[in-house]
């Protein structure tokens, strides 16, 4: 019997869907996979994938952040409950968290499992804004293990809180969607590919002074 991987995404933001994807399908070659996001991200997923989806409403509220971390509080206690009832799991990864309402529920996420791995994106950064985020985010790496993308992120959480982080490179997949910009810096039949982490739409003036910027 294969051992389960429970992927888990609390907060389901729209430019984490493509890598979502991909950790999903590399690890269910070898791996049973138990997934649990918003109905949004369900859409995506092959049915032969188990797992559970949650209402959009208790995800990201683009008008009120202290709405969003009320609903993202209420999903992430439902998913804590759901993967307590899933048996013969290998371990839990977190592929997102809200630093202040992670950290008011470690405790319950620490005794899921032995082996519970956190995705950071903006996480470090974040946590260096405040001492109230700086603390949580130690109370939460104390409990469970923490996933970079690169090296100096790494060394920088090694030297900072003296935690041992595990550095997996960010994946880059390319869009079927091509987004045409008529910036005035082309030159005719030009073609140049622009690298948008995360699914963030681009500016297209933005464009316009890396363009002229990589010229110079």
């Amino acid at each position: 019997m294969q051992k389960t991987i429970v992927i888990i995404d609390p907060l389901s933001p729209k430019g984490h869907l493509d890598i979502n994807l991909a950790t999903v399908n590399l690890l269910k070659k070898k791996y049973d996979i138990y997934y649990l996001a918003s109905k949004h991200y369900g859409e995506y997923i092959s049915s032969e994938i188990k797992g559970k989806y949650y209402d959009d409403s208790f995800f990201y509220n683009g008008t009120s952040p202290l709405k969003s971390r009320i609903g993202f509080y209420k999903v992430l206690k439902m998913m804590i409950d759901d993967v307590s009832k899933i048996k013969n799991v290998d371990c839990i990864l977190f592929m997102s968290f809200d630093l202040l309402v992670t950290s008011l529920l470690i405790n319950r996420i620490s005794k899921l499992n032995s082996k519970i791995y956190l995705y950071n994106h903006m996480n470090v950064d974040e946590a260096n804004s405040s001492r109230i985020k700086k603390y949580c985010f130690r109370k939460i790496f104390r409990k469970v293990k923490p996933i970079v993308y690169e090296n100096y992120i790494k060394e920088h959480i090694q030297r900072e809180y003296g935690i041992v982080s595990y550095v997996v490179r960010h994946n880059i997949t390319l869009s079927s969607k091509t987004n045409t910009i008529n910036a005035m810096s082309y030159k005719k039949n030009e073609k140049i590919l622009i690298v948008s982490l995360s699914g963030n739409e681009l500016n297209e003036s933005v464009v316009s002074q890396l363009i002229e910027a990589d010229r110079k």
